[in-house]
């Protein structure tokens, strides 16, 4: 299901980067839930970025992507991701269920390969710009 999600939002430049808009959550446990956007790097909106390599490269923590209108909330798919990348983004996600928190996650944003059997994060390849 990982490739449809990627499928949704192609990256139109060459200058053009995937990222997600994380949102709030009243409760610590609350599932996490975004969605994928494009940001442009000519002009870019603020936000902030992740990069972590520690820990297990087990992917088995849903991310749900989904799109919201008007306060409805459409799934469209999940992202899969470590326990330490859910438990920074439980840690950086607003508090507030209103809020938005726009974040570059290099183990999310890009299309992942399989390497000797394994799911890793890509680089953004030809389908991607």
């Amino acid at each position: 299901m990982e490739s449809s999600v990627y499928d949704r939002v192609q990256l139109t430049t060459p200058h053009s980067i995937r990222d997600i808009n994380l949102s709030g959550a009243m409760k610590k446990d609350d599932p996490l839930l975004c969605g994928l956007v494009e940001t442009s790097l000519d002009n870019p909106i603020p936000y902030r970025a992740l990069s972590y390599t520690w820990g297990s490269e087990t992917r088995d923590r849903p991310l749900i992507v989904a799109d919201v209108v008007d306060g409805q909330v459409t799934t469209i798919g999940h992202l899969q991701m470590t326990a330490n990348c859910e438990a920074a983004l439980r840690r950086l996600r607003p508090k507030s269920a209103k809020e938005v928190l726009h974040i570059w996650v290099d183990a999310l944003v890009h299309r992942p390969v399989v390497l000797g059997g394994v799911e890793r994060p890509g680089r953004y390849d030809e389908g991607d710009l």
